[in-house]
């Protein structure tokens, strides 16, 4: 669930009430806002660890493919690719 949640509340441009109603109508799973902010929280948290470790292990490639795509609010989304072997 908590994947899911930050799939439509934070890679998706979806509120927390559409979020809500998303979540209601494929698993029937009545969540509070607050239960959503909570969940996506807890994302955060999950992925702060390796997002650190790989914004500091890019600049130390060889070679990076970066892109940066506008979000909403202003947000970006950048991503890195780096050669492997």
């Amino acid at each position: 669930m908590q994947a899911i949640t930050a799939l439509c509340t934070a890679a998706s441009p979806l509120s927390k009430r559409t979020t809500q109603q998303v979540l209601a109508d494929l698993f029937g799973l009545p969540l509070s806002v607050g239960t959503l902010a909570n969940l996506e929280q807890a994302s955060g948290h999950a992925v702060a660890e390796p997002g650190a470790e790989a914004r500091a292990s890019v600049p130390q490639q060889p070679a990076a493919y970066l892109d940066e795509t506008g979000g909403r609010e202003g947000q970006q989304a950048r991503v890195a690719v780096v050669p492997q072997g």
